[in-house]
């Protein structure tokens, strides 16, 4: 029976992450005492290839970037980018279905 009812909740865990929109992740990690590292994640949701999303953002920050080992799905620039990463994402992949919220009135 708690087999069953596990199964059930984990089939309805699935359902809600499928559900889920899409959305990018940036995050800023510290490598060391003054090195870190930024990692953006969730552009493969998005059709986006992460080797030519990371030669993109190689060349415009001029720093190390490629597609993280340890984190699957993800790309890490060296360095704190984390502002203008956001704003490259919004210029370079600018979006097909805007939403209400993207229009101006």
């Amino acid at each position: 029976m708690l087999k069953v009812h596990l199964l059930l909740l984990n089939q309805q865990q699935q359902k809600q992450k499928q559900k889920a929109e899409p959305e990018v992740t940036v995050e800023l990690v510290e490598r060391t005492k003054r090195k870190r590292a930024t990692y953006v994640g969730g552009l493969e949701q998005f059709g986006i290839k992460l080797a030519d999303a990371a030669k993109i953002f190689r060349h415009k920050f001029a720093t190390g970037c490629n597609p993280a080992k340890d984190r699957p799905g993800a790309i890490v620039i060296q360095g704190d980018v984390k502002f203008e990463v956001v704003d490259l994402i919004k210029s370079e992949y600018k979006a097909k279905n805007k939403t209400e919220s993207d229009q101006v009135h």
